[in-house]
């Protein structure tokens, strides 16, 4: 190839408009708050990883803590009870569920470019969240391998 023949081809490309404003047209929709959502997260997780560690502690330690014993006593008790028995999957379970789908939802960025019809999902990284979700995915990890090698 010539020098001419390139150059003529240099000349004759169409550039890519660059539109300043275009980042106004994208949807930008952030569908919870941070601050909250890892607080909240918190909150939900923090009963199902005292009772984790409070199991480690009696079960794989040995070690024997009045206070964890009559925590485990008092819920031996409560699934005897019909009404209450519902509490203990609501609390090991969906709730570390909720802690993480809030986190997720959180730090997860959606933007939409109706032009070129792209989604972009873009995850923030902040440590409150990922700890919240790292820490959900643990207990709900947890109880679910307790849950099928109980019933096997």
């Amino acid at each position: 190839m010539k020098k001419e023949e390139l150059q003529n081809k240099l000349e004759n490309l169409t550039l890519p408009e660059i539109n300043p404003g275009q980042h106004k047209d994208n949807l930008r929709l952030t569908l919870l708050n941070m601050s909250r959502s890892h607080k909240m997260g918190y909150a939900f997780v923090i009963i199902p990883l005292l009772f984790l560690f409070g199991i480690f502690l009696t079960r794989v330690l040995n070690l024997h803590i009045p206070l964890i014993d009559d925590f485990e006593q008092l819920m031996s008790r409560w699934d005897k009870v019909s009404y209450l028995k519902p509490v203990f999957p609501i609390l090991f379970l969906f709730l570390p569920f909720i802690a993480l789908v809030v986190s997720l939802l959180a730090s997860l960025y959606f933007s939409w470019n109706a032009k070129s019809k792209e989604l972009n999902i873009i995850y923030r990284f902040r440590w409150g969240n990922f700890l919240i979700i790292v820490i959900s995915l643990f207990i709900l990890m947890i109880f679910f391998a307790y849950l099928i090698m109980e019933n096997r």
